[in-house]
């Protein structure tokens, strides 16, 4: 009887260890799009298709062939934003991104190690991935 116990025990505290650290470790994801080159983080991305995703405050935005990590300060907004938008600063010929706002929730997530050097204007470009 002690036997069943103790494991009846066990087995419910490392039920409840997996629960606990499978939901520390939720990343939330999003598709976002770059229609031209686009530097985060210090690596230039191919314009296409990309997976975001966020984990506290960094984001990794990966594609097949191209991956880029970076830290992230994240806002919400009263309203939520019907698309997705990048938004861009020019800078020594690149484009750095700034600020994207996430198509379908109230998120918007700030690059603040991405200002570029302002030799130019900056610019938003509107995306319909969610």
């Amino acid at each position: 009887m002690q036997t069943r116990k103790l494991l009846l025990v066990l087995a419910t505290t490392a039920f409840g260890v997996t629960l606990a650290s499978g939901s520390a470790s939720a990343a939330s994801k999003y598709n976002v799009s770059f229609d031209r080159p686009a530097v985060i983080g210090g690596v230039e991305l191919k314009p296409g298709e990309y997976r975001l995703t966020i984990d506290g405050e960094k984001v990794t935005i990966a594609s097949k062939q191209q991956t880029a990590e970076a830290d992230v300060a994240m806002h919400t907004e009263q309203r939520k934003f019907s698309s997705t938008v990048v938004r861009y600063e020019l800078g020594d010929g690149k484009n750095s991104v700034t600020q994207i706002r996430l198509g379908g929730t109230n998120q918007v997530l700030e690059f603040p190690g991405q200002a570029a050097a302002k030799s130019g204007g900056g610019g938003a470009v509107r995306n319909s991935a969610k």
